[in-house]
């Protein structure tokens, strides 16, 4: 379990889950006093962690963006995202704050991957199996802070 804490009396609990059949993903279990609209994050939007085939040890996620449809729930869904706008959302450098964590790197998964599928223009970051800080960095500038900051979809 990891708490964020941040702006606009962010404080979350999020969590990185292993599954029985070896899956994992990266959710949200407790809001706290955060925004109300960071309720989305307790209801889905989570994160999917995988294993790269063909590199042992080494997994990836996507770096799909929350974003707020213009509605009274605010209700989020997840959109492709560049690098620009990933920075935008999350007012960071995405790129950096992966590397700097331990990301192995951050880029489409054609490149990465060697992805041909529809997808494969989709950004993702890479990281070493036993790192829990990459994904929960990734849940944050994607998820938490795009929601937080009521990104527009």
């Amino acid at each position: 379990m990891f708490e964020l804490d941040g702006p606009q009396r962010l404080r979350l609990t999020v969590a990185v889950l292993r599954w029985r059949n070896g899956e994992r993903n990266v959710e949200t279990e407790h809001r706290h006093t955060s925004p109300e609209r960071l309720d989305r994050l307790r209801h889905g939007l989570r994160l999917t962690l995988n294993n790269v085939p063909s590199r042992r040890g080494i997994w990836w996620a996507e770096l799909r963006q929350a974003r707020v449809k213009p509605c009274e729930s605010q209700w989020s869904n997840l959109f492709k995202a560049s690098l620009d706008e990933l920075d935008a959302a999350a007012e960071v450098d995405t790129r950096a704050e992966l590397l700097s964590v331990g990301a192995q790197a951050v880029g489409t998964r054609s490149k990465l991957l060697g992805d041909e599928g529809l997808r494969r223009t989709d950004l993702c970051v890479t990281y070493r199996a036993d790192d829990l800080i990459v994904p929960v960095v990734a849940y944050t500038i994607t998820r938490v802070l795009p929601i937080l900051r009521e990104w527009p979809a």
